[in-house]
């Protein structure tokens, strides 16, 4: 069963409603091109699920977890069949238009969906560098309401095992909205704050979307997710893998509002919130669009 969590129905004209899932990736057969074929189609296939029913509870910016529609626990040998290359960011039109690479099917179905769906979606991919194929990165990506690939993020503080299978990236990444900018990380990036120290001040990122497979308890997640909020003064999204119900969770935090910020633990979700635009897109929102006629007083 899935459950829908969310704080109120409808998003404010200053306030963007946002959503992160909380779903557990299947990790089947991948020894040959097929399964590994029919098991990434088995996974986007249940994200695309919830993905739906978030944009039908109104969230406009979607935030999905790491290794979801890849799964874990992949060999050296499985990398090539479960990767595919990306392009550089941003992307001059939608992915499916892309030329001169040859993307997988499933990284493309999701900037069909960003695009049929009209919201900014954030996917993890395994990437393939096509300048060095013996090189893979765990890289996030964000999908604007046209398909088009708006931020690219390879995960700099790569996890103990990660060390074995890919190469860590070298630079912070963040994605601009008409709600505000979104920074990127992935997992133990968010325990590093010269990663995330950049995205707010050097960047001046409005909010943070953290994708993991946090393999701890939520407790533990939850607190870490509260103790960034408190020392970035940041909202962020976290989306998380289900994995049993001693790991998980997942949930919209913020440091002026933690005491009812909105979270799952151990069943699969769609958890959606509310976020106060920042000052700067608030003063967008309210204008009136060219020839509109501004209601009496």
């Amino acid at each position: 069963m899935i459950r829908v969590v969310e704080e109120g129905r409808v998003a404010d004209p200053e306030s963007v409603r946002v959503a992160v899932l909380h779903l557990k990736s299947e990790n089947n057969d991948r020894g040959t091109v097929e399964s590994a074929n029919e098991n990434l189609d088995l996974n986007y296939r249940a994200m695309e699920r919830l993905i739906r029913m978030a944009a039908a509870s109104g969230a406009k910016v979607i935030a999905t977890p790491e290794y979801i529609t890849t799964g874990i626990s992949f060999s050296r040998k499985d990398r090539i069949r479960l990767s595919t290359p990306v392009p550089e960011s941003p992307t001059k039109g939608p992915l499916w238009e892309e030329p001169n690479v040859v993307l997988a099917k499933h990284f493309v179905d999701y900037a069909h969906l960003a695009d049929e769906l009209d919201v900014f979606l954030v996917v993890n991919v395994l990437e393939r560098a096509e300048e060095d194929k013996t090189r893979y990165y765990n890289t996030l990506l964000a999908l604007d309401p046209e398909g088009r690939m708006v931020g690219k993020y390879r995960k700099i503080n790569l996890y103990i095992r990660e060390h074995i299978l890919e190469t860590s990236g070298d630079e912070v990444a963040y994605f601009d909205t008409p709600y505000g900018r979104f920074g990127l990380l992935l997992c133990l990036d968010v325990l590093v704050p010269w990663t995330w120290g950049k995205l707010k001040g050097r960047h001046e990122c409005d909010f943070f979307i953290m994708s993991s497979l946090w393999e701890h308890t939520p407790f533990l997640g939850s607190m870490a997710m509260d103790l960034f909020t408190s020392l970035s003064n940041r909202p962020i999204l976290w989306s998380n893998q289900a994995r049993m119900w001693l790991a998980g969770g997942a949930g919209v935090y913020r440091p002026w509002r933690s005491d009812v910020s909105v979270g799952v633990w151990a069943y699969s979700a769609v958890v959606v919130a509310n976020l106060p635009l920042p000052e700067r897109c608030r003063a967008v929102a309210a204008t009136p669009p060219a020839g509109a006629v501004a209601p009496a007083r």
